[in-house]
């Protein structure tokens, strides 16, 4: 819509001015648009989330070639789909073995952040944001139709929370948010107190510290969503998205757990299904540290 002002006829509109708006929209089309097409990459051990960090270590021919093209490109970005339970099957009967993935497949759509070649292994360590969800409209390249590439290329389009449509559903949101918010401080009070009994507990000193990191005034979900933002808009998540995603990937989850709250576009929900969980979590937490003192007074 903020091009259409190029495009009226207007008294004293020159034809240079409507010609530097025509050029204008045809560079910023595919940055608006609603779908993508990206080259795809099958996640093999765990479904990942928004905000999480995807790491690969690539050393296969085709997927050296994906990483080329990434980089080569702008955005320099990629789908990430979860593809453990799919079937696999051997492009012209030749190995490696590759999943199929199908249209409505939901993953993330990641932007690369570093990559390191690995000259005496000959491969390449990449590493990635997941800043969003994506779903897949149309496989473009498949394994059993590969093109002028190696690996699979998909449409996607953004996946995102429903918006509030009344006042009194965005009030359940910030609400729901907001007690999340409480809880997440109330487990973290805890933390120190059992960590303190337990050198070995690293795991949970991991996790809760990534949790502090995602408080809604701190940590980097406002960074990502401003520099992710700019790259492609319209798969830009709402900041309250990001928070619960972040502090879902702080949760011990299943992978199929990971992949029902991937297709669910209710804020509310989401975070009231953190909210059990991290109540379940202090309680063991407070028992932890209960236990812990009176050993410390015991002894």
């Amino acid at each position: 819509q903020r091009f259409c002002c190029f495009f009226r006829q207007r008294e004293g509109t020159s034809t240079t001015r409507m010609a530097c708006g025509f050029v204008l929209f045809l560079l910023f089309l595919p940055a608006l648009s609603s779908a993508l097409e990206v080259p795809m990459f099958p996640l093999r051990k765990v479904a990942r989330l928004p905000t999480e960090t995807v790491r690969l270590n690539l050393f296969e021919p085709r997927y050296l070639e994906l990483t080329r093209d990434v980089m080569a490109s702008t955005p320099q970005v990629f789908a990430a789909i979860y593809c453990g339970d799919a079937a696999s099957v051997l492009p012209l009967g030749e190995a490696p073995a590759t999943p199929m993935v199908r249209p409505g497949a939901v993953g993330v759509l990641c932007q690369v952040t570093s990559m390191e070649e690995d000259t005496e292994e000959k491969g390449v360590s990449l590493r990635a944001y997941a800043f969003s969800r994506c779903r897949v409209r149309e496989v473009l390249q498949s394994p059993l139709s590969y093109g002028d590439k190696p690996y699979v290329v998909v449409d996607v389009s953004p996946l995102l929370d429903d918006e509030a449509q009344t006042e009194d559903a965005e009030d359940r949101a910030a609400q729901a948010a907001y007690d999340v918010e409480r809880l997440v401080k109330r487990v973290w009070w805890h933390v120190p107190n059992v960590l303190a009994s337990d050198d070995e507990n690293d795991d949970t000193n991991l996790r809760y510290q990534v949790i502090q990191r995602f408080t809604p005034d701190n940590g980097p979900v406002g960074e990502l969503e401003r520099d992710v933002g700019v790259v492609v808009p319209a798969f830009s998540p709402s900041r309250r998205e990001l928070y619960s995603f972040g502090l879902l990937s702080t949760l011990d989850l299943r992978n199929a757990q990971r992949v029902n709250i991937m297709n669910k576009t209710d804020t509310t929900d989401r975070f009231h299904y953190i909210s059990n969980d991290l109540e379940r979590g202090r309680n063991y937490l407070a028992t932890q540290a209960g236990l812990s003192s009176s050993s410390s007074r015991s002894g």
